[in-house]
């Protein structure tokens, strides 16, 4: 039976889910997740992809992605096939370290948006990590914060409308993590 084709529009935004095959730990140390986004970055410069967000646990990613129908499955292999090559030689093992597919959901409208971005920066959090979305250094809740975007990740468009000058967006943001998102924002948001 072949694979079900994934429902991607052109210049829609996904969120993008990967896990560890078996729940395993895709990133043992620090050093992991730098070496994890630098292969990020990389594809993101030399793919047409936009990354919008990310949250590295342990056993999974969170990605928030504009591309194309044909240019998403190309940075997403390259990326799992990148990172398995590099944890597999670090710890003397072989075989996929992903336990399938990556998931990816299209982000329809500008609340779906913003609630995706709530739920990707507050996974640390839901995990028991960290209290705070700003105590998490694996996560792109810093840039969008402080407005301090590197060159390789690109502010959402639903970020941008939070407000008409930097500062008014980065209030916004963190004013979103004041409160916790509901159960029905949650189950939203889960396709795992």
């Amino acid at each position: 039976m072949g694979r079900t084709r994934r429902a991607l529009v052109d210049g829609l935004s996904v969120h993008v889910t990967q896990r560890g095959n078996n729940k395993m730990n895709i990133f043992v140390d620090d050093y992991d997740r730098q070496v994890f986004l630098r292969f990020l970055r990389r594809i993101v410069q030399d793919v047409a992809i936009q990354l919008h967000a990310f949250a590295l646990m342990t056993t999974h990613t969170h990605l928030v992605i504009t591309a194309s129908p044909s240019e998403l499955p190309r940075a997403m292999q390259s990326l799992a096939l990148k990172h398995t090559r590099y944890f597999n030689k670090k710890y003397a093992r072989c075989g996929t370290i992903w336990g399938e597919r990556y998931k990816s959901r299209v982000i329809g409208d500008e609340r779906y948006a913003l609630n995706c971005l709530r739920y990707v920066e507050q996974n640390p959090v839901r995990a028991h990590i960290v209290s705070a979305p700003a105590d998490y250094r694996w996560c792109s809740y810093h840039a969008y914060a402080s407005g301090e975007f590197p060159e390789w990740l690109t502010p959402h468009p639903v970020y941008v409308g939070l407000g008409s000058t930097p500062d008014a967006r980065q209030n916004a943001y963190r004013a979103l993590f004041a409160e916790q998102l509901t159960d029905e924002q949650l189950v939203e948001q889960r396709h795992e």
